[in-house]
């Protein structure tokens, strides 16, 4: 099964676009000033900031805002 953390920040304009995007796919969201250590952890030096993992490894990441369609693709292709 693949988990989705979302990593955002509270006053991201992109963040909020992108949320709305996603709004229904079940993603983890992290802000990353609440949770830094996990931030570190996946090296996110940007946001918005979608970290695909199968378990605990790191399959498949993507920055900036992106479609629910988009979105749906990356899964089917992962």
């Amino acid at each position: 099964m693949i988990k989705v953390l979302k990593f955002y920040s509270p006053k991201c304009t992109p963040c909020e676009a992108l949320t709305k995007n996603l709004i229904d796919k079940g993603l983890e969201s992290v802000n990353i000033f609440e949770d830094m250590e996990l931030g570190a952890k996946y090296g996110i030096r940007k946001v918005p900031m979608l970290v695909f993992l199968r378990g605990e490894e790191e399959i498949h990441r993507v920055g900036g805002v992106i479609s629910a369609q988009e979105f749906d693709n990356i899964l089917n292709s992962l």
